[in-house]
């Protein structure tokens, strides 16, 4: 002993069942602890279930009442019950599908939405409505020709044999009908300038007024908000509007450094079809393009409803079947092809014959009394609505783009394909060398990548395209019948009925316009051509023809430009709206939170938690000497 200090020898346990027991008490406490975690959390999340209904959000009320309160203590049931009318009411939504309901209707009966309501609030979303019927889409298309050849036969400007002028798409055509130039120098700066604007347009158009402004200021899923869709087709329309403001700008440079002038009256590219550049010449070739793409939208839709096995699928069963699967699929590409040539052969036929000047030609009745500057305005205005109707009308609007989930994705027209992929511009950028200085590397970044140039169009877009150029001509037409004048453009009106009259004498028409422009206003009237007093023509009048329209001179003409306007404005607005809707359906249709679903299933037995415990758990409580898991 002396001084050494006693020191406490450590306790060893007797045996290795006692060392396992604290360990073992450990354990217990810890299982005990989750146990009670998780019945707080189902509490708290019954409680949020079944306050939903009192409170919108899902949120605790501040003060709930006594009722409340006892359906929270109570709702340890209530999660269960709510998960069996889930999965009845997905078992309903599975037996409407089958027996051919519409699938937007059985999507609101799985989030368990019976009153009609509810339903309603999704109009702009839901295929099932009565104006999204394949009879309703493929009408509206008839409609659509219908109105654009009324317009044509009554509209005046096209008995018209003053050279044609237009503000915009003169300078524009002109910029284009580079092999028009006096020279070949001058030839070349209009083709170079016309590309530059077109490389320039598909950079603005894309990375800002698509990417910048649409998609990400604005989250229109149709461009491709948020990553969700490719955005690709709506992006080609863009590019095409934000083309045109281009080339418009590159007419303005090459009248300002050339003494070659591109006007209104630039319009050398019709020479290419019709003998002259007078309005009833150039407005059948307009006409012809319009009525071009009224057949392809017809077709294009009538194909998409006879494709259609989602929406729709019990409406004409067998003429489905045999449009798609006869012959293995022949029957559609068939009909389509002799559809289309045939119909467009058709329409040119029918729209070059149209004069009144030939006893041969085709010569549009008078209707209706005549048509006034008001009633074809106010047509021109609703067939822009009609055109906006067919966008809206589309099954997947606002997106334009079919769900992942439908297997049987909708095929071009005439083609087994579903998508047109058009990449012969970039391969062929990609074969032109570029300098490996560091100004072009600079500058490359603002310009447009070579993928931009690779362009790929769906089946369901191809009918779109189309309607963005009728939809063009309609407005422009509407804009033409409010500035509409009879002096200017080589016409008279009868002071007994208001019927117009056009002038053929060429002669005539030289003294009194230069370029499509009145100058001589007294040599296109009334009292120039008629005798007063007896409506006779004067000898230089003899060949002056009576049209089957009238001009009123009314204010009531700007009616047909509100329409246009308003329904402009309104189809943004629905697209805008419909994509807030089409968000809000995405949300609720979601499955539930993970910690939500982990709280509705059935409680684990603490043999099984114990079973199923982490290999670190077990290691951390092997006995000595023991082999581990990992071991």
């Amino acid at each position: 002993g002396g001084g050494r200090e006693s020191r406490a020898l450590p306790h060893l346990p007797s045996s290795p069942v006692a060392a396992a027991a604290p360990a073992a008490q450990q354990q217990q406490q810890q299982q005990q602890q989750q146990q009670q975690q998780q019945q707080q959390q189902q509490q708290h999340h019954v409680s949020v279930l079944v306050l939903e209904e009192f409170d919108g959000d899902g949120r605790r009320p501040d003060n709930p009442t006594p009722q409340q309160e006892t359906r929270v203590v109570e709702g340890g049931g209530m999660a269960s019950e709510r998960l069996q009318r889930q999965e009845e009411a997905t078992q309903e939504a599975a037996e409407k599908v089958e027996r051919g309901c519409p699938w937007e209707e059985a999507k609101e009966v799985q989030r368990g939405c019976r009153c009609r309501h509810c339903c309603n609030r999704d109009v702009l979303t839901r295929s099932d409505v009565w104006w999204r019927h394949p009879v309703a889409r493929i009408l509206v298309t008839w409609v659509i020709l219908v109105l654009d050849m009324y317009i044509y036969a009554e509209d005046p400007l096209n008995d018209s044999h003053v050279e044609y002028t237009s503000i915009t798409m003169g300078p524009i055509l002109g910029l284009l009908s580079f092999w028009a130039a006096p020279d070949a120098g001058l030839a070349f700066l209009r083709l170079f300038l016309a590309m530059a604007a077109f490389a320039f347009a598909v950079a603005v158009g894309r990375k800002f007024i698509v990417k910048w402004l649409l998609r990400d200021k604005l989250k229109l899923s149709a461009f491709g908000a948020d990553g969700a869709f490719g955005g690709q087709e709506g992006t080609l329309c863009i590019t095409f509007l934000m083309s045109c403001a281009c080339w418009y700008l590159g007419s303005i440079v090459y009248s300002a450094v050339t003494v070659d002038q591109l006007d209104n009256s630039s319009n050398e590219i019709f020479l290419l079809f019709r003998p002259s550049k007078q309005y009833r010449h150039e407005n059948q070739c307009w006409q012809v393009l319009s009525v071009t793409a009224d057949i392809l939208t017809i077709l294009v839709v009538l194909d998409t409803c006879l494709q259609d096995q989602t929406h729709y699928k019990h409406w004409l069963p067998s003429l489905k079947y045999v449009w798609c699967k006869s012959f293995g699929g022949w029957v559609r590409i068939g009909i389509a092809w002799v559809s289309i040539v045939g119909g467009i052969t058709v329409a040119i036929w029918g729209l070059f014959s149209t004069s009144k000047e030939l006893d041969h030609a085709i010569v549009a009745p008078v209707m209706l009394g005549g048509s006034s500057e008001i009633t074809r305005s106010v047509v021109a205005g609703i067939l822009v609505l009609t055109d906006l109707l067919v966008c809206v009308q589309d099954w997947d609007f606002p997106t334009f783009y079919e769900p992942l989930e439908i297997e049987a994705k909708t095929k071009v027209l005439g083609l087994f394909a579903t998508e047109i992929r058009i990449s012969w511009l970039s391969r062929l950028l990609r074969l032109v060398p570029m300098p490996s200085c560091g100004l072009w590397k600079r500058l490359v970044r603002y310009l447009p990548s070579i993928d931009d140039f690779s362009v790929k169009i769906d089946g369901k877009w191809l009918q779109y395209g189309p309607l963005v150029c009728v939809m063009m001509i309609d407005i422009y037409y509407t804009y033409t019948q409010i500035v509409y004048e009879p002096s200017n453009f080589g016409q008279y009106v009868d002071t007994r009925d208001h019927f117009v009259w056009t002038i053929t004498d060429q002669a005539t028409l030289d003294a009194a316009y230069s370029r499509g422009l009145l100058q001589h206003e007294s040599m296109v009237v009334w009292a120039a051509r008629r005798n007063l007093s007896t409506s006779e023509p004067l000898p230089h009048a003899t060949g002056d023809v009576m049209t089957n329209c009238r001009y009123i001179g009314s204010g009531a003409k700007y009616v047909g430009a509100m329409i246009g306007l308003l329904a402009v404005v309104g189809f943004f607005c629905a697209l805008w709206f419909a994509d807030w809707q089409k968000r809000r359906q995405i949300s609720q249709t979601e499955p539930l939170d993970d910690s939500l679903d982990e709280t509705m299933h059935v409680k684990e037995s603490p043999q099984t938690a114990a079973l199923e415990e982490s290999p670190q758990t077990e290691q951390r409580h092997a006995l000595p000497g023991e082999a581990t898991p990992q071991s």
